[in-house]
């Protein structure tokens, strides 16, 4: 396998990502949501979640982020929970969770880790065809989909930056909350190279998969504003180490992830 640590050692040449830029960005993106009124109102009584006021949590999370003024930074950003609007699964209660942590010295983002699960919470019995398992009949809620974006910039034995199926959760957060997940948790392969998410990305990315109350915010101007801002920020190195890998020739991608 070529050498090429030493050929890509601009930051324009790695997926790093700028520490000032990605936590202005990241206040400016909890500051949003936890001014829209859309957002709160998630916390009416007809909204109700077994993880609390999403807008509340926010909050708190804005609120440490600000303090972090000294050389490194740690966030992390609790789980919020939104329901889910779909007649087809109205039986199910759905819902998608969201939450993660991130990381960073006076340079860089060292480490960012975001879970996007999706919930249900079945009423009467649960039929083999629903559930791979009964263990979900005592909870009540299971966890259907479980997804996880980190980026590990340095770790050489992994793609820095990479999607996975399944998994175990950021340390931030509970192991799902004690709802139940049928597949095994400890098994992290395989890891799917793919951009690097912010939060914002990742709760955009949500929202427009699925039906929910933030069905306005999320085609607001000055929200995808915002979108813009984060894939800037995040994506723009990401990018160019792609399209510097292949203008080398016989040089593949994964010769970078796996170093």
């Amino acid at each position: 396998m070529p050498d090429l640590t030493n050929k890509l050692t601009n930051k324009t040449e790695t997926c790093e990502v700028d520490r000032d830029e990605a936590q202005t960005q990241l206040l400016e993106s909890l500051n949003y949501l936890q001014c829209s009124a859309e957002f709160r109102s998630i916390n009416e009584e007809r909204y109700a979640t077994i993880t609390g006021s999403p807008a509340a949590s926010i909050a708190v999370a804005y609120a440490k982020l600000k303090s972090e003024t000294g050389n490194n930074f740690h966030c992390n950003i609790p789980l919020i929970e939104i329901p889910v609007l779909n007649k087809k699964l109205n039986q199910h209660h759905p819902t998608i969770i969201i939450g993660g942590v991130i990381t960073g010295d006076k340079k860089s983002i060292t480490r960012s880790s975001f879970a996007f699960w999706v919930t249900f919470q079945t009423e009467g019995l649960i039929t083999p065809g629903d559930s791979c398992c009964r263990v979900s009949q005592k909870t009540g809620k299971r966890i259907v989909r479980k997804f996880h974006f980190d980026l590990q910039p340095g770790n050489q034995k992994i793609p820095p930056s990479h999607l996975q199926y399944g998994g175990n959760p950021p340390n931030s957060i509970p192991n799902g909350m004690n709802s139940h997940y049928c597949l095994e948790p400890f098994l992290e392969n395989p890891r799917i190279q793919y951009f690097p998410m912010d939060y914002l990305l990742v709760l955009d990315l949500a929202l427009r998969e699925f039906d929910t109350p933030l069905n306005d915010m999320v085609e607001e101007r000055s929200w995808n504003n915002l979108v813009s801002k984060s894939q800037k920020v995040w994506w723009v190195n990401y990018v160019s180490l792609v399209n510097a890998v292949m203008a080398k020739d016989k040089c593949c991608l994964h010769e970078i992830a796996y170093q």
